[in-house]
């Protein structure tokens, strides 16, 4: 399994045990300018689909030099995926630069995103959920993901799922072939 398919993997099982272990939540800012540490985080209880693939789980990860998106469904199959990778600006400027890293972000997280929808096929109405990495991570990177994705989620009205970047690697260990 390539590194590629190992991420989005493991992203979409941390997607899927959260949606299946706590009610979809939706990520709020508390002020105008947007601020990790102050988001807060608000029940929803819109029903979802009962068809046996649902939910449909759009994910955006912005958390370093990388904006990916994918999307899965119920059973965890990757329906969806596209990647933006920063790897050859920043080995030009001698490593990551949180600036250079958020404006990259700004210019394809909506190309990516809608790569991701192209490819499986979807649009934003048929997903039922949009999943981000809220920490840890680069704050200029991640606030990136976060207010494009509180952007689409007010938008198509859609819940949204923050995930710990750190604790879906930990979620590795359970992962299946």
């Amino acid at each position: 399994m390539s590194y590629r398919s190992r991420a989005y993997k493991l992203f979409s099982y941390s997607v899927i045990s959260s949606f299946q272990k706590h009610i979809p939540i939706r990520c709020q800012s508390l002020y105008s300018k947007t601020h990790i540490s102050k988001i807060k985080i608000q029940a929803i209880t819109k029903p979802y689909s009962t068809s046996t693939d649902r939910p449909f789980i759009l994910g955006i990860e912005t958390s370093c030099d990388d904006t990916g998106c994918a999307i899965v469904d119920g059973k965890g199959r990757i329906l969806g995926e596209a990647l933006n990778s920063q790897h050859l600006v920043h080995l030009r400027n001698g490593g990551i630069i949180p600036p250079i890293a958020q404006e990259l972000h700004r210019k394809y997280i909506e190309p990516v995103v809608n790569e991701t929808l192209n490819s499986a096929n979807l649009t934003m109405n048929d997903i039922d959920a949009i999943a981000l990495t809220v920490k840890p991570g680069l704050p200029m990177s991640l606030m990136v993901g976060i207010k494009y994705a509180k952007y689409i989620a007010r938008k198509f009205s859609k819940p949204i799922i923050p995930i710990h970047h750190m604790q879906a690697h930990a979620l590795m260990a359970r992962m299946e072939n």
